[in-house]
């Protein structure tokens, strides 16, 4: 009988199914409650002028882009950042100087970078 019992308690814990609890405190075993979430909201990683220059010198480091921060001033005079790079056709990012090679390594590693930890700093 307690091992029915505890088994489903942690049943319910686990499912978040208060429901059945009211019989459980006829028995002597209180109610499980609900607790609300109290986790902070999170928001959106804002795009600011350091992140390109990060994310350029990430390009370089780990995506095999040289030189990739000596276009750093051209990608930004058109607003380009990390946040929207994947969304930027080749043929303008060429136009910012970069092979079409390096505009494709860019563009396929902006969004781990900007979903991943190094964007957060």
């Amino acid at each position: 009988m307690h091992v029915s019992s505890i088994l489903h308690d942690v049943r319910l814990l686990l499912t978040g199914n208060t429901s059945a609890t009211s019989d459980k405190a006829s028995h002597g075993v209180p109610a499980v409650t609900q607790r609300a979430s109290t986790a902070p909201p999170v928001s959106p990683i804002k795009n600011s002028p350091t992140k390109l220059n990060r994310y350029l010198r990430y390009a370089e480091e780990n995506l095999g882009v040289k030189n990739a921060t000596i276009h750093e001033f051209s990608l930004a005079s058109h607003g380009y950042g990390p946040d929207i790079l994947e969304d930027v056709a080749d043929s303008a990012l060429i136009t910012c100087g970069l092979t079409a090679e390096d505009a494709i390594r860019l563009k396929r590693g902006a969004s781990d970078w900007w979903n991943g930890p190094e964007a957060k700093h």
